[in-house]
């Protein structure tokens, strides 16, 4: 971009029906091999699920945005393989700067209790269901080439520069994560409820394994997807916990 006042222009979107099961990352694409900066750090939005063109709009508006902060680091988005085979939205993101990463979709969860995010009137909660895309978020923790990440779902609005987070997380090493607070809850309570939303990550292969057997496991509570999974495994206590984190409040 050339400055604040960069145009959002409209793109093209190609829909694609739903693939059940969907298609596999294509060979040569891991994401793991992405390295983003010189730094090993990047920005990374997702987009999982059919791949709508609401869904693909949301997500250039969001990167748009991000990019009139005029970021030091690179965008990346994490698609599902669905997502990734469509050749017309990678090549926009391309275009857009961002560089498209096909991720594998989390399969076979299991979970406790109450989903929160349900497809009204309808009970496929399982299987391939809108619900069980959450989870996919998740492989932010497997972008193994990159030292940090600040992820950012597609419905955020950066409205200033967040450069200061990444390196804050890159230049801090006792530091795996740096959250945001959920809700309205105060920042010290972010070690325990935070939102997934915003979350910047140190990338850790065998952190992301152990996540997925916990998942695969019925271990998680249902509730909101892959931010209750988040939760209840990086948690003080929870079987993921790894170095210590901070609450993004102070770095804004």
């Amino acid at each position: 971009p050339t400055g604040a006042a960069r145009q959002l222009r409209p793109a093209v979107f190609v829909m694609l029906q739903p693939s059940l099961p969907p298609a596999e990352c294509p060979p040569g694409s891991a994401a793991s091999e992405y390295c983003g900066s010189a730094e090993g750090g990047a920005y990374v939005f997702s987009i999982f699920g059919l791949c709508g063109p609401r869904h693909q709009a949301q997500l250039l508006t969001a990167a748009r945005l991000l990019q009139q902060t005029q970021p030091a680091f690179p965008l990346a988005a994490m698609l599902s393989p669905t997502c990734h085979r469509n050749a017309t939205f990678r090549a926009i993101l391309v275009g857009e700067s961002v560089t498209p990463l096909c991720v594998q979709r989390f399969a076979n969860v299991r979970c406790r209790g109450d989903k929160q995010l349900r497809d009204e009137g309808r009970s496929d909660y399982l299987g391939y269901s809108t619900f069980d895309e959450h989870w996919t978020k998740l492989n932010v923790l497997n972008l193994t080439g990159l030292r940090g990440a600040l992820y950012l779902d597609s419905d955020v609005v950066v409205r200033r520069n967040l450069d200061h987070v990444l390196r804050s997380l890159l230049s801090s090493p006792h530091l795996s994560e740096i959250r945001t607070p959920q809700g309205c809850l105060q920042a010290e309570l972010a070690h325990r409820f935070f939102n997934t939303g915003v979350w910047a990550v140190r990338p850790d292969a065998t952190v992301f394994g152990a996540l997925v057997r916990w998942l695969l496991a019925g271990h998680s509570a249902c509730w909101d997807g892959d931010q209750s999974a988040a939760m209840g495994f990086l948690h003080v206590g929870g079987p993921g916990r790894r170095a210590p984190s901070e609450a993004l409040p102070r770095h804004l």
